[in-house]
């Protein structure tokens, strides 16, 4: 194996992805693990009315794979995302999203 000039950077210069614990990427900046996650009740809501993602994906303007991402708990929607979410589903939005240490109020009347 080919030893490294001494130039060359040991370290990663591409933020650490999530779930590999607290770190901070190379340049010093805080990886999104320090802010609590947000979770949500869309799968749950969608298979309710029978919408594949991809139907759900047409409704919102936004690819599948966008849909998959958000209900899977690997990216957080903006904020006019999520009230479009909300509009479709005709719920307010802290019934559809919800902080990592929370479960949903689901006697709560909509």
């Amino acid at each position: 194996m080919t030893e490294l000039p001494p130039w060359f950077p040991r370290t990663p210069c591409l933020p650490v992805r999530s779930g590999e614990g607290s770190r901070r990427t190379d340049r010093g900046i805080p990886d999104k693990r320090g802010i609590s996650q947000v979770r949500n009740q869309l799968r749950v809501l969608r298979a309710q009315r029978g919408w594949s993602q991809a139907d759900l994906a047409e409704r919102l303007g936004v690819s599948r794979q966008t849909v998959n991402a958000i209900e899977t708990g690997k990216y957080d929607p903006s904020l006019p995302l999520a009230f479009k979410i909300a509009e479709v589903f005709g719920q307010p939005i802290e019934t559809i999203f919800f902080p990592d240490r929370e479960q949903p109020d689901t006697d709560r009347p909509t």
